[in-house]
């Protein structure tokens, strides 16, 4: 009896050793991105009608997935192959999956790429200088991007595969689009944020806000140029300066950790950055529904009468 209660007590302080370092699925993060596009952690897209704006947000959510989270442990694994041929079906691609398979032949390292270690190469920003495989993550990028390029930008040309290739290639989605992306970027981010509850969980993420770092500003500076490119024709609307007035004064407030003495070093200010981190994806679910309902290209996506 006392071994079994031995064995039993070094297989419970072994699992709680092991890194979570992110929402425990996909399903997590969608929730937070419905919350965000929505205003509705369980928004649904029930009947016929719907049909065209659950697929295009799917789309969206598993392009997310793939260009933040896919990695191989090995050359041989294939993690998330399915899902990316799955995308490619429904979406015009002009990677293949070997182009984004995320393993030792792209590090360039002698050991596997582990959950531990593959944020370096994808989580330290929309546009951040850190990456130290730029060429790599501007193909994850592009992913997302003729994605939702397709999926909510689409001008009725980008459906034909060749058209598609061809308009990607010399021009690429519109400004717009990219800004849209970078907000569903951010926001996947935020969860692992909200999962943070030890310093080495934070590793490789993205502060929320470092505003004197020219490599990595920080996810609030960054939410706040880009949102001045997606909303550019409600700059002077109440909604989108109210959101901006409420991301400079929560910016400042999530500085103060970064710069504290040895940063975010303790469970305490873990503990703050993650209440940080809900504050801003609250305000994200508050303000961000109604300015997008005012957008062309997501009313004939997702507000279909």
């Amino acid at each position: 009896m006392k071994r079994s209660i031995a064995v039993l007590l070094c297989i419970v302080l072994f699992c709680s050793g092991l890194p979570a370092f992110a929402h425990d699925s996909q399903r997590d993060h969608d929730k937070d991105l419905k919350l965000v596009l929505f205003g509705n952690r369980d928004y649904s897209f029930k009947g016929r009608k719907n049909k065209e704006a659950y697929n295009a947000f799917k789309a969206i959510a598993d392009a997310a997935a793939l260009c933040i989270d896919q990695f191989s442990t090995n050359e041989t694994e294939k993690s998330k192959k399915k899902d990316f041929e799955d995308l490619s079906k429904r979406v015009s691609l002009s990677m293949s999956f070997e182009d984004i398979d995320l393993n030792r032949k792209i590090t360039g390292e002698e050991k596997n790429v582990t959950a531990n270690t593959h944020r370096q190469f994808t989580h330290q920003g929309w546009n951040s200088a850190k990456y130290t495989k730029p060429d790599f993550w501007d193909i994850r990028k592009k992913l997302l991007l003729e994605t939702s390029q397709q999926m909510l930008f689409d001008n009725g040309v980008l459906s034909i595969p060749l058209l598609s290739n061809i308009i990607n290639f010399f021009i690429g989605p519109n400004e717009q689009c990219d800004a849209f992306c970078a907000l569903v970027y951010y926001v996947h981010i935020l969860g692992d944020h909200l999962e943070g509850d030890r310093p080495e969980k934070l590793e490789d993420l993205e502060p929320l806000a470092q505003y004197e770092s020219f490599s990595s500003p920080g996810i609030i500076p960054e939410l706040q140029e880009y949102l001045q490119v997606l909303f550019a024709d409600q700059k002077t609307s109440w909604t989108f300066m109210t959101i901006m007035q409420k991301l400079d004064v929560l910016g400042r407030k999530a500085e103060k950790i970064y710069y504290s003495k040895g940063g975010i070093d303790t469970e305490e200010e873990c503990k703050r950055n993650k209440e940080n981190a809900e504050e801003l994806l609250n305000i994200l679910g508050a303000y961000i529904p109604t300015l997008l309902k005012k957008e062309d290209f997501f009313k004939k996506t997702f507000l279909r009468s």
